[in-house]
């Protein structure tokens, strides 16, 4: 696994060299977009509107427009000087109970991984977070970009986990959410059983992306000319009529 940035995990005046690791492996199918009419792969072309001509990517910089059509470029010193603590410094501001975090601002994660010469300061971090139960709070500039994070224990690792900023998430004002329906005694103690039936330990190792595999077969059929089947049937909306009975066939189905 590939170190995707380094930095500085700021706790108090300790400054603990880490590289950061994605722990993300995605399996999914890559795709080109493809010529319908003859099916050749295309490929996106980055041209000066000034030379009429493809530039390079050795050529290529970020710009920003100070006026209309007007652009100054900056460098990766640039964006370094803007704030040269905060460029990739995990800066832990404060602590917190996890579940004081809500889910919906979680956005991706990182593990973090310390320098030889800062091993023991790490393990002093994460046996304390693993002692207080608490996770660390702070802020870091990635991609140019300043962020909330949270700092937690997973097992001996301590990981990171990029927040979204409130401001950012919309709020669910516009969605239809039903204010007056209520559920009969009937109806909740049913689907409360039902949950208590399907209950167990969380395992993620159970569950795997079978897409993926089932879209193989849909490929490897059309490479051999071979005709396509459908997997699995379209789920029909339960008429409300219906609610009752189809809570105890499903009751029945998962005894």
């Amino acid at each position: 696994m590939k170190a995707v940035w380094t930095g500085i995990l700021s706790f108090g005046l300790l400054n603990i060299p880490v590289k950061f690791y994605s722990p993300s492996k995605e399996s999914r199918i890559a795709f080109r977009l493809v010529h319908k009419k003859d099916s050749q792969p295309l490929r996106v072309a980055r041209i000066c509107p000034l030379e009429k001509m493809e530039v390079p990517l050795s050529e290529i910089g970020r710009g920003f427009e100070y006026e209309h059509g007007k652009y100054i470029l900056l460098g990766e010193e640039d964006f370094e000087k803007a704030n040269i603590r905060k460029f990739r410094t995990i800066d832990i501001l404060q602590f917190s109970k996890k579940e004081d975090v809500e889910s919906k601002y979680f956005a991706d994660l990182f593990f973090l991984e310390p320098e030889k010469e800062s091993q023991r300061a790490y393990v002093l971090l994460k046996d304390a977070l693993r002692k207080t139960g608490k996770v660390g709070v702070g802020k870091v500039v990635i991609r140019n970009r300043e962020y909330v994070v949270i700092l937690e224990t997973s097992g001996d690792t301590l990981i990171l986990n990029r927040l979204r900023y409130a401001q950012s998430v919309y709020p669910p004002a516009d969605i239809l959410i039903p204010g007056e329906e209520t559920s009969s005694n009937e109806e909740l103690n049913m689907a409360v059983a039902l949950i208590d039936q399907l209950t167990r330990p969380f395992d993620i190792k159970v569950f795997r992306d079978t897409y993926s595999d089932e879209l193989r077969r849909i490929i490897s059929d059309k490479i051999q000319g071979r005709t396509l089947e459908t997997k699995g049937e379209k789920p029909k909306t339960t008429p409300m009529s219906e609610l009752v009975n189809a809570l105890k066939k499903s009751l029945d189905l998962f005894k």
